[in-house]
């Protein structure tokens, strides 16, 4: 089957949010960083807290960069496992109003659509 034009924007879509992730996980090593510089005693004192926080936000951060990624690759081989990894996180960004809500909401109407389906051989 051929990709349609649609299915290639949701995949760079989905690497696009991929990239955000990971360099959301970048950012988050400076923070503990940050506190450890800072000359308070009180912030001294947290600073294991806020290594061991950081340590699971970059985690999580990097799983779904990872997740997102992998539904990008999988949407551009037209893999059909893809587009319903695709209709799972339109899903739940339809909770990130505004945004997330319009494109949350494009990205399910058309993998529902008939082109959109023949393309995965549903």
């Amino acid at each position: 089957m051929k990709r349609t034009d649609g299915i290639t924007l949701i995949a760079i879509w989905h690497y696009f949010v991929a990239a955000l992730f990971v360099i959301g996980a970048c950012f988050m090593v400076l923070v503990p960083i940050i506190v450890g510089l800072v000359p308070d005693t009180d912030a001294a004192m947290a600073w294991p807290i806020v290594a061991i926080v950081s340590v699971v936000v970059i985690v999580v951060l990097l799983a779904f960069g990872a997740a997102f990624g992998a539904i990008g690759l999988g949407l551009w081989r037209l893999k059909p496992w893809a587009r319903l990894g695709a209709m799972l996180t339109a899903g739940l960004s339809l909770l990130a109003v505004p945004l997330g809500t319009i494109v949350g909401g494009l990205t399910l109407w058309y993998l529902f659509q008939p082109e959109a389906r023949e393309a995965f051989g549903q």
